[in-house]
């Protein structure tokens, strides 16, 4: 080998022209130096050392993956009558800073290949999450339902897979991984980061602040530098006191790590291929946003394209999720297109005249509004007993942040999500949301 040669210690997957961007930072070296992990940050030069060695990857230890929870509460109505509060909430993983700039490297090297076979099998228009420039759900959303307005007389059939990236069966991707190199097996480089996201071992990350008196809201670590803790703690404290868990199961990549997402896809691929060349047949679309599957028929094949989709999904080891199961008719009439309900699709509803923001999304973004302003109120009644304390007159309701929150004012909120829905899909009826949710913030505020 070459040492002089850069094109000799790359992985032959990964064309050289690729392995560097312009600016001579590839697109796989991202700085997450604000994310506390067990190792530092490491410099490019550092990363490229391990990075663009596959020999050095089969034998990089990868360490523990730090986990959390992301979800919200709700409440659900039992048979007999009563309400109990239920959690809905997924677990979300990253890597050590050295692990996460393996993993994009590995993550850019299989997408190239994805995309081949995407082009290939003319699926572009039907694989629509975690692919390069990918569409945002409004759009996908409004796209299927531009394909019923197309269509007129049809049956949508939207599926969803139960706990998908928690089912991925690991033998299953790594077949599909094999098929999408061309090889026999695994490269011992490939099969290194196959078996780091399927056997792989992480801690919950509230557990570890605790146990390291850190706060979860601005954690600091004491006598070190850009890591959560030495080695030495680490063995004593983290692995000694029994916060370390391993991924025992034959099943199940950790959702959050880059590289996740585009292997759900690979494993979706053939899945993918013959849905769509079923729905084309048919004289349909298929189109799927991660575990979210719609197909659109024309009327009358809902039972025989579930069987399809359950047979197929069942052949990759993986459930459908019944309860999520929908299959809405449209039909024309008197000259205009109507359903039976409206189809629920990525968060947005169309009922063959009009695209609304789901029901549920509005009551979740109500909650969120009340409680904000709630809390506000709270945090001035206290400051204004303190003032009082001090004789000073109380103070009015700060409302800037409330405004930023809950307003068209902020830049990230609900309220310009929903502003985007109306802007791209025309709809009238999500402005009519938009007015009803800026009228009941003013009356919180105005109580």
């Amino acid at each position: 080998m070459d040492r002089r040669n850069p094109a000799s210690v790359v992985s032959p997957f990964l064309p050289i022209s690729k392995v560097k961007a312009m600016d001579n930072r590839p697109d796989w070296y991202r700085s997450n130096r604000y994310k506390l992990h067990f190792d530092r940050p490491c410099s490019l030069t550092e990363a490229e050392r391990i990075v663009l060695h596959p020999s050095r990857i089969t034998q990089h230890a990868f360490l523990p993956l730090i986990t959390h929870q992301l979800g919200h509460k709700r409440k659900v109505q039992l048979i007999n009558g009563t309400l109990e509060r239920s959690s809905r909430s997924r677990a979300v993983s990253y890597p050590g800073h050295l692990d996460g700039h393996i993993y994009n490297y590995y993550r850019q090297m299989l997408s190239e290949r994805y995309e081949q076979q995407v082009a290939q099998y003319q699926l572009a228009d039907h694989i629509l999450a975690f692919r390069p420039g990918q569409q945002s759900n409004i759009e996908v959303a409004i796209k299927a339902f531009s394909a019923i307005e197309q269509m007129r007389d049809c049956t949508a059939i939207g599926v969803d897979v139960h706990a998908f990236f928690d089912s991925l069966d690991h033998g299953v991707l790594k077949q599909a991984w094999q098929k999408l190199l061309g090889t026999a097996k695994l490269p011992d480089d490939h099969y290194a980061i196959f078996r780091s996201l399927t056997r792989f071992s992480f801690v919950d990350r509230d557990a570890i602040y605790a146990e390291l008196g850190l706060s979860c809201h601005n954690p600091q670590p004491t006598g070190e530098i850009w890591r959560l803790c030495s080695a030495k703690t680490f063995r004593n404290e983290i692995r000694g006191n029994g916060l370390l868990k391993v991924n025992r199961q034959s099943k199940g990549i950790p959702q959050g790590v880059s590289i996740s997402a585009l292997l759900s896809n690979i494993y979706m691929l053939e899945f993918d291929t013959h849905l769509k060349t079923y729905a084309e047949a048919a004289g349909g679309h298929y189109f799927r946003f991660c575990d979210d599957i719609l197909l659109l028929l024309p009327p009358n094949q809902e039972q025989q394209a579930l069987a399809t989709v359950k047979a197929l999904i069942e052949q990759l080891k993986l459930e459908l999720n019944l309860s999520k199961t929908e299959v809405v008719s449209f039909q024309t009439v008197h000259g205009r297109i109507s359903s039976d309900r409206p189809l629920q699709y990525l968060g947005l509803t169309f009922n063959g005249r009009e695209v609304r923001i789901r029901d549920s999304s509005l009551d979740r973004f109500r909650r969120k509004m009340r409680n904000r302003v709630r809390l506000a109120r709270k945090t001035q009644a206290k400051y204004n007993r303190l003032r009082a304390k001090r004789g000073q007159p109380p103070t009015r309701l700060y409302t800037r942040k409330l405004y930023q929150q809950n307003t068209h004012l902020g830049r990230q909120n609900f309220i310009r999500y929903a502003m985007r829905v109306a802007k791209q899909s025309g709809s009238t009826a999500v402005n009519k949301q938009i007015k009803q949710l800026l009228q009941q913030f003013e009356a919180l505020i105005s109580e």
